[in-house]
């Protein structure tokens, strides 16, 4: 329980490979696969907050809202390298704390974003709580678009895996 609080965040599997997200105060992924047996860790923009596994490639969000796709080096070293495939979020900022961010990739293929922001007020009737916001961005071409409405689909979001579903 200790090592997931102090290292590492998530861990999101494929059929050959895995990739560890670490926490944000050392921000930078690292991968194992099959045929490697070892961790090695892999610079990242700035720092990955959530990850999935799609269409075979793993993708991550990092903390200021840059979308990397992630791919072994064919060469002999085996490394993880990422490419941005996605525009930086907008209202993302740096801090890991304000507001946390799901990476979901729809049944018909389009990547979404959650943003989730978490606020503790206090009032004289319930004194001090905490209230949540959602927000859904979806990638829709080369930019994002805050969105009401996700059609017939469900999104369930959380710290060891993120989805969505179809509600048909």
């Amino acid at each position: 329980d200790l090592m997931r609080h102090f290292f590492y965040r998530k861990v999101v599997v494929s059929d050959c490979a895995a990739m560890l997200i670490t926490t944000p105060q050392l921000g930078v992924p690292a991968f194992a696969t099959a045929e490697g047996g070892e961790w090695r860790l892999a610079p990242s923009h700035d720092g990955v907050e959530d990850a999935i596994h799609y269409n075979g490639k793993f993708y991550s969000i990092t903390y200021t809202g840059v979308v990397e796709a992630w791919e072994q080096s064919p060469d002999a070293t085996g490394m993880f390298t990422s490419a941005v495939v996605a525009p930086r979020l907008p209202n993302a900022d740096g801090d890991p704390w304000s507001c946390r961010k799901y990476l979901v990739a729809a049944p018909g293929g389009r990547l979404m974003v959650v943003l989730e922001d978490s606020k503790e007020i206090s009032d004289e009737y319930y004194g001090r709580r905490r209230t949540c916001s959602f927000k859904v961005h979806v990638l829709d071409g080369a930019r994002w678009k805050e969105t009401d409405g996700i059609d017939d689909a469900a999104l369930f979001v959380g710290a060891n895996e993120s989805m969505c579903v179809s509600t048909r």
